[in-house]
Formats: structure tokens, C-alpha cells, sequence
């Protein structure tokens, strides 16, 4: 959903309105005034509405969608620390923080069919010997948890925007949280 940011609540929180009533938008303070997407957290017990920014670039005509109707994809840019060759999902939250993410799929821009594409989970960190279509097939329930695919280059992101909108789904290409 698309927000316009209002006020701060926190450190790094901004809010905005829905319906009447006010929403916690985490990492959204930087753009009081603006316009931004968020990914809403569901609180089925009635507590406060939350959401988590993913982007202040919303593309035209954009529609609230269901999490079954769209892919998150984020660019993995070389300032972005990471201690090993594939970051981890704690290094990933540091740059993007688009809600439950129990796995990751991470593309290195030298990556073929065999080496160089990973999934990425809380433990262990696994080669994914696939064709970029059949990654897509390998995503996260979206109704459990966020799907995400970041690449280390615009080349990546680019052809999995392609192959995702040939699935009928729409991307949505995160902002990082921490511009260096």
C-alpha cells in the first residue's frame, strides 16, 4: 500500500493514516511529507497497524496488491557489508527490511545454472542449480512469508522484473534502507 508519511513516532518510524487510523510505518521518518510503499503486518489481535517501508519510488498506477501478487527484488549494491561471500539474512535486514523473511534468494552477477545463485536461510545458505523461471517456483508461501530476490547487479534485477511479470506477478524493487 502506498502512504503518505505524516509524522515520526520513533527514532527511525514515520506514521500515516488508513482509514481513520493511524498506522506505524518502520524506517519511513526520512520521508515526512512523501509518498511510500509499505508492506503491512497483519496483527490479527487487534494491536496497532504496522508496516515496513520498502520503497519511496511507487510505480504509476500502482494497485494495493495481496501477497500472493507480487515478488520483492533488491539490488545487493558493493557498498552493503557482508563477512562472507553471500550475506547473511541479518546482513540483509540491515538493507531491506520487507517483513518475515525465512529465506532469501541471492543472484551473483558472474551466477549461471550452476554456481552462483543461493538461497539464503537462517542457518545454512545453499546453491539453487536452477533456471532463473524455476527459482521463482521455489519462492516462500507468500501467505507465511515475504518473497525476496536480490542481485548484485541492475542485469539481474531487470530479467527477474521480466520473468516475473510473465508469471502474472508484479515486482516491486525495494530501496535500500541505508544509502552509503
Amino acid at each position: 500500500m502506498n502512504f503518505k508519511i505524516i509524522g515520526s513516532i520513533a527514532s527511525r518510524s514515520g506514521k500515516a493514516i488508513f482509514e481513520g487510523r493511524e498506522i506505524w510505518i518502520d524506517n519511513s521518518k526520512k520521508y515526512i511529507g512523501q509518498y511510500c510503499l509499505a508492506k503491512m503486518d497483519l496483527y490479527p489481535d487487534g494491536g496497532p497497524l504496522r508496516g515496513r517501508f520498502i520503497t519511496s519510488e511507487i510505480p504509476e498506477n500502482f494497485q494495493t496488491l495481496d501477497a500472493e501478487e507480487h515478488i520483492f527484488l533488491g539490488l545487493w549494491n558493493e557498498y552493503m557489508e557482508k563477512k562472507d561471500q553471500y550475506p547473511t539474512l541479518k546482513e540483509i535486514n540491515k538493507y531491506y527490511d520487507p517483513g518475515r523473511m525465512p529465506q532469501a534468494v541471492y543472484i551473483a552477477k558472474d551466477s549461471n545454472k550452476y554456481k552462483g545463485r543461493v538461497a539464503i536461510t537462517p542457518t545454512d545458505v545453499w546453491e539453487i542449480k536452477r533456471a532463473y523461471n524455476r527459482i521463482l517456483k521455489k519462492l516462500p508461501d507468500p501467505k507465511r512469508a515475504s518473497r525476496i530476490i536480490l542481485g548484485e547487479n541492475q542485469e539481474i534485477i531487470q530479467i527477474f522484473s521480466e520473468k516475473i511479470k510473465e508469471k502474472g506477478l508484479v515486482p516491486i524493487v525495494m530501496e535500500p534502507l541505508n544509502q552509503n
